[in-house]
């Protein structure tokens, strides 16, 4: 897999979308409300005064990541969406709703137990997971608290994951929410690990971000290693046997709505995916932003491209995937989208965890092209 480059800046991600022609798609995200009183519209009047002053495009989306109320008290969903209007999103409502700008989102938690979906911000089967809402630019997909605190649930639902994704449109950025994180701490996440293998595979072709909360992490604190983590950095999946590099572009904390009185603001273009924490005294982090993959491109550049021929690798050789992209060997312009096939005397079983792969057996290689990029696939 080529892990694409990521910055940090010490700008805004409205700043940043002022410099680029790219209208900019907002979504905001927030967890572990629990009964926090204005918190969460005062935190969202912040972003929507900066979004309405700044920017160039409306905020189109806000996901809530589990855990409104304190225990496990009884709820209504409207009872958000009126928090979420007061912030100025007057005509916020659920995915089915008329009109609905922006639509909001709710994924289960576990103290939302009691939660009545009157205003239908939630899945219909509600701990369930599946695809939530989907536009002409992005999917948000919800993963259930149950399909990620057990292993057996978890290995029916994320293989429909893998099976709902494959017939999606790969140029569209996928946002993935779960109240439950991936990696160890608390250790009541026992999916994890097969969640992360089937998030990473599907990650090879689309931008790909996972939310997550119920840690009530701060920063510096509890989950500082993990906070943030870009494509090509490491997590430890709770259930499995070590660290493992994420093909997606962000591992992220939805932000930690009562102690920390904070949300984040995702600003997404044709080019970038750029996130940053707000609170209600602005922005609060330094901007991350990841590149997004390049689907437009139709051929593979000349200047990253090596002829490969039959018996070039043989079994137990190794090499980089940050630094190879292959031609056939006809030295016919790859096509975008298309597979070509190549029988080579050795196939690779595995990623290293350095990023390189390590051919053991022989047999035949698919290349499939991506953005401009080629790569082997078992």
């Amino acid at each position: 897999m080529l892990f694409l480059a990521f910055s940090l800046f010490f700008t805004s991600v409205l700043e940043a979308e002022a410099e680029t022609a790219d209208t900019t798609t907002y979504l905001v995200f927030g967890s572990d409300r629990h009964d926090s009183g204005t918190t969460m519209t005062d935190i969202l009047t912040t972003i929507v005064n900066a979004v309405d002053t700044e920017g160039d495009g409306d905020i189109d989306f806000v996901g809530l990541d589990g855990d409104m109320v304190n225990k496990k008290d009884a709820y209504s969903t409207s009872t958000l969406i009126s928090e979420i209007q007061e912030a100025g999103l007057t005509c916020a409502g659920g995915v089915n709703a008329d009109d609905a700008d922006p639509v909001v989102g709710l994924a289960y938690g576990s103290h939302d137990v009691n939660v009545t979906d009157d205003a239908g911000i939630m899945l219909e089967d509600m701990t369930g997971s599946g695809i939530y809402y989907e536009t002409d630019e992005y999917i948000v997909y919800f993963i259930g608290f149950d399909d990620m605190v057990n292993v057996s649930e978890a290995e029916t639902a994320a293989a429909e994951f893998i099976a709902t994704m494959e017939e999606k449109d790969c140029s569209k950025a996928l946002f993935i929410m779960s109240h439950v994180p991936l990696h160890q701490r608390r250790g009541d996440n026992d999916g994890a690990a097969v969640w992360l293998t089937s998030i990473n595979s599907v990650a090879e072709e689309f931008d790909t971000v996972f939310l997550w909360g119920h840690n009530h992490t701060r920063e510096k604190q509890a989950d500082k290693d993990v906070y943030c983590v870009i494509r090509g950095g490491e997590i430890t999946p709770q259930g499995g046997s070590g660290t493992v590099v994420i093909n997606f572009a962000y591992y992220v904390n939805a932000g930690y709505i009562k102690a920390n009185e904070e949300m984040s603001l995702i600003g997404l273009t044709d080019d970038a995916i750029m996130f940053q924490k707000y609170t209600t005294g602005g922005a609060s982090k330094d901007m991350v932003t990841v590149e997004r993959y390049d689907q437009d491109d139709e051929t593979v550049p000349n200047e990253i491209t090596a002829t490969v021929y039959a018996n070039t690798f043989y079994v137990g050789d190794t090499f980089s995937a940050a630094s190879f992209t292959v031609v056939d060997d006809g030295n016919t312009t790859l096509t975008y989208g298309a597979e070509y096939t190549y029988s080579l005397n050795a196939d690779y079983a595995a990623e290293n965890e350095d990023g390189s792969w390590t051919f053991t057996a022989a047999g035949t290689c698919t290349l499939t092209v991506k953005g401009g990029v080629g790569l082997f696939q078992s």
